[in-house]
């Protein structure tokens, strides 16, 4: 089956990054895309315009770059690479991480075997600094009731190693427009609509994840939870009593100090 590959890109993101991902899912797979389309969201600079020119000419006709004149953020930014996604299944790529050689191979055959699945995806080894050095491993609910729960507390999926079908994802509108948290909005809207959703207990993508990651996420990011959670409420996939304790929960590790969260974030994975 034909297989399309989306990925944002902005100006922060680093040439070097960009190339070893494109280098990751179009000269190591062992199922190679039909298509991948780049879009990029807002000026890029002369060097990623130069890199992205490179893989544009070394992919031959089957990497499409998609031009955003104004930085949207990541959701605005999906959902213009969407519509110029010509197959029927679409697979999920961050501009800095790196897709194992089988990662397209096994969800093809995963959502070929299993019609009634619309979007699954897969376990991420975080790294830091060297490629061959996994610090560490989110676990992930498999089954379809078991994601629907966990939604409710948590993302449920490694949105840079999902995959789904197009044409549901076009039913539902395609992504909220979040800059931040929107693949935890669109999985809530997918759950809330019927659709089916698995994750393959394996390991799929190497994600940079950077010491720093846990740092970023104090208060600042709890507006973006916030207002994650409010959307949630607002199309019934949250109870009231849902919304009070994961807003609460989330405010309380917010506030907890960059090392401690660290710990928690260990211990939860």
């Amino acid at each position: 089956m034909e297989l399309s590959v989306l990925i944002a890109v902005c100006d922060k993101d680093k040439p070097d990054q960009l190339s070893r991902a494109l280098e990751s899912i179009w000269h190591e797979q062992t199922h190679k895309p039909d298509q991948i389309v780049v879009v990029a969201d807002g000026p890029l600079g002369h060097e990623l315009d130069f890199t992205l020119g490179s893989w544009v000419e070394a992919c031959q006709g089957h990497l499409e770059v998609v031009r955003l004149e104004q930085n949207q953020g990541l959701g605005a930014a999906l959902n213009e690479g969407l519509a110029y996604c010509r197959n029927s299944l679409v697979a999920r790529m961050d501009a800095d991480d790196i897709s194992l050689p089988e990662r397209f191979e096994k969800q093809v055959s995963f959502m070929t075997e299993n019609s009634h699945i619309s979007l699954s995806s897969g376990l991420v080894e975080e790294f830091e600094n060297e490629e061959d050095t996994s610090e560490t491993t989110r676990k992930l609910p498999t089954a379809h009731a078991d994601i629907k729960r966990f939604a409710k507390k948590r993302n449920p999926i490694s949105h840079p190693a999902a995959i789904f079908r197009l044409q549901h994802i076009k039913e539902i509108g395609g992504y909220p427009n979040f800059r931040k948290l929107q693949d935890w909005a669109l999985v809530s809207l997918l759950l809330q609509n019927g659709y089916k959703l698995a994750n393959l207990d394996e390991p799929l993508v190497r994600m940079r994840a950077g010491s720093g990651l846990q740092d970023r996420r104090g208060m600042d990011y709890l507006a973006h939870e916030i207002k994650l959670f409010r959307y949630q409420r607002s199309i019934g996939f949250l109870t009231w009593r849902d919304f009070i304790f994961v807003s609460a929960t989330r405010l309380a590790l917010r506030t907890t100090p960059p090392p401690a969260r660290k710990l928690l974030y260990k211990h939860a994975r």
